[in-house]
């Protein structure tokens, strides 16, 4: 079988890349960690060491975009799996400190290949992008295979198309067997999956569970360990959007949420696999005004039953208590710790745009991202700890700008104001651990991404519920 070829694209300030046909290396052999990776996020990056990005199958019009860290030029090996397994590796050069995007032809099942993306002496960054008539969507890649995924919000109501992809990057086959839990509970039929060596499953969510419009999905290897994203087409006759996103490798008792729009429906689907209820507060911290006495952060109250799925949508509960365009984060804590998974969707406009991603269980004193200049594009950081923190935005060992984030607040940096207002990717380090992730609005399309902390900087966030008043 022929995989489809790899095409080097034009990319707005990106390198122009070089696509050679002499790598033979096997990502398999040796470099993909065997250890227990039970602790290990499933998207970080040492950028003192060389990284591996795994890319599960995507839908046609999805490009690879690579992020080179380092101010040196690095050669990666690209190796893309047919969904049966059968592999082939590619060489391409990534400038140093400029960006590269990668497209790959749909294969026979209607989706890019999988792939692997390596590079041995060099930090790199990867995520995918997928545009379509239906809209545009990013999503990072993953830096582990793990054996268990969360998506607690599909969907699969009339015009909406829900597609699992699971990418096994090792030389055995994996199973993975689903679950799935609508608003009537969790559902007693189940799914087994066979993922094979090197290749690649699909399942798509209607043929599981027909017109739902909330579906959670949980993934469970039986055996071996695979990267899995999902991909939402709406196609409906009043909606029209596209998403693309990793599942929850955790559940955690507080999930922080650095974008939040305004002015857009918003809408929190948290998961609780487990047999206890949990007592749910969704802190909506807002932006400090220094001098004024509006309250820090707004708490809502919320349950989700045991073995349930349970939606929050913040402006029907916040109609008389919060204005719907008032700048702010959200953190999403179980207070009574337990565990849960929670994914932010986002409608942009009134007919058309979609975003999903889960939240972050972590928050990081150093964070990297990529840039896009023509998307849009604003970068979020939210500042979760009690104290007020510093931030020093880098790239290429320049600095960009220094702000304060004041405790329980975010602040919201406009790259264009910026001296380089162009950077392809862009470093954020902190004094206290912060949260960063970018978000974008242009026309109806709206996305938000997760930055990706680096490897040893991270800690967990802090499960208690506070409340706080600003200054008068």
């Amino acid at each position: 079988m022929r995989l489809p070829a790899l095409v080097v694209l034009p990319l707005a300030l990106v390198a122009a890349g070089r696509l050679g046909t002499d790598g033979t290396a096997d990502p398999n052999n040796g470099v993909i960690p065997t250890a227990d990776v039970a602790a290990v996020a499933s998207v970080e990056v040492d950028p003192e060491a060389g990284s591996i990005w795994f890319c599960p199958g995507a839908v046609e019009g999805t490009s690879l975009e690579i992020a080179n860290l380092t101010a040196a030029d690095t050669t990666v090996t690209v190796s893309t799996a047919a969904p049966e397994g059968e592999t082939e590796a590619r060489q391409v050069l990534v400038r140093g400190g400029q960006a590269l995007a990668l497209s790959t032809e749909v294969g026979e099942n209607g989706l890019t290949p999988s792939v692997t993306i390596e590079a041995n002496d060099a930090a790199i960054l990867v995520q995918q992008r997928a545009e379509s008539s239906l809209g545009a969507a990013v999503a990072n890649c993953a830096t582990s295979a793990q054996t268990h995924w969360t998506f607690p919000g599909g969907q699969t109501t009339r015009g909406a198309t829900d597609t699992l992809v699971f990418y096994n990057p090792f030389p055995r086959q994996a199973v993975v067997e689903l679950s799935f839990t609508t608003a009537a509970g969790a559902r007693s039929d189940r799914r087994e999956v066979a993922v094979p060596a090197r290749g690649t499953g699909v399942v798509d969510l209607r043929t599981e569970v027909p017109v739902e419009p909330v579906v959670s999905v949980r993934a469970e290897a039986v055996s071996g360990r695979v990267v899995a994203h999902r991909v939402i087409a709406i196609n409906g006759a009043d909606r029209t959007g596209l998403s693309m996103n990793l599942g929850a490798t955790d559940d955690g008792v507080a999930w922080a949420f650095p974008v939040s729009f305004g002015g857009v429906a918003e809408r929190y689907l948290m998961h609780n696999p487990g047999d206890s209820a949990a007592a749910i507060d969704v802190e909506v911290l807002l932006e400090v005004v220094p001098g004024t006495s509006r309250r820090q952060v707004v708490p809502f109250l919320a349950e989700v039953f045991s073995n349930a799925v349970s939606e929050f949508d913040i402006a029907t509960a916040g109609a008389d208590r919060l204005a719907d365009d008032l700048p702010r984060s959200v953190i999403v804590r179980s207070d009574n710790r337990v565990p849960v998974a929670v994914e932010q969707s986002t409608q942009a406009g009134a007919v058309a745009g979609h975003s999903a991603e889960v939240g972050s269980v972590r928050a990081a004193t150093a964070w990297s991202l990529q840039y896009h200049p023509d998307r849009g594009e604003q970068w979020y950081v939210m500042n979760p700890g009690d104290d007020a923190t510093e931030v020093t935005v880098e790239t290429g060992g320049d600095t960009l700008t220094t702000i304060t984030i004041e405790a329980r607040s975010r602040a919201v940096i406009d790259p264009a104001t910026l001296a380089d207002p162009n950077p392809s990717a862009v470093t954020f380090t902190s004094e206290a651990p912060v949260v960063v992730s970018v978000g974008a609005e242009l026309g109806n399309e709206v996305s938000v991404v997760s930055a990706v902390p680096h490897t040893g900087t991270t800690s967990v966030l802090p499960g208690a519920l506070r409340t706080t008043e600003l200054p008068g």
